[in-house]
């Protein structure tokens, strides 16, 4: 009886997650704090806003940027660094907030205010049609239970 052929695996076609080369880890951050700075600042930071300038300055292919970017672990460091830039904003966002509020009155600003200082929660109502027969066949419960 022939033996069977094992089956060889393709190793060219598995998926698996490029791994990021340990010399382009530095190129990768600085993607990150790049990508993560409002557009506004980038030409300020780095006397350059796009993407395409940053690559070829780092040596790094446009699509090796592409790449990184697709990537859930870098996406969320970009979240990460957005948070933690609009963090140190906060007291002067606050600071303008409180002065546009006290100005102005205006009923955004105010509840903003609210929200941020306070922890106020907005209140809200709902009216479900399905409720209302629920309290009513509790009630007729009730009457029948001699409460």
């Amino acid at each position: 009886m022939p033996k069977k052929k094992e089956e060889k695996k393709d190793i060219k076609n598995l998926k698996e997650p490029k791994k990021i080369h340990p010399y382009k880890l530095s190129e990768q951050d600085e993607m990150i704090n790049f990508v993560a700075l409002p557009r506004t600042l980038r030409k300020k930071e780095y006397g350059f806003g796009n993407l395409g300038e940053l690559a070829e300055r780092l040596k790094v292919g446009s699509g090796t940027f592409s790449e990184w970017l697709k990537d859930k672990e870098v996406q969320e460091r970009i979240k990460d660094k957005w948070k933690q830039w609009g963090k140190e904003k906060t007291p002067n966002v606050i600071q303008s907030l409180y002065k546009t509020a006290v100005k102005e009155g205006k009923a955004s600003e105010v509840k903003a205010w609210m929200q941020i200082i306070e922890d106020w929660l907005e209140k809200s109502e709902h009216n479900i049609p399905q409720l209302e027969g629920l309290k009513e066949l509790a009630d007729s419960i009730k009457k029948l239970a001699g409460e």
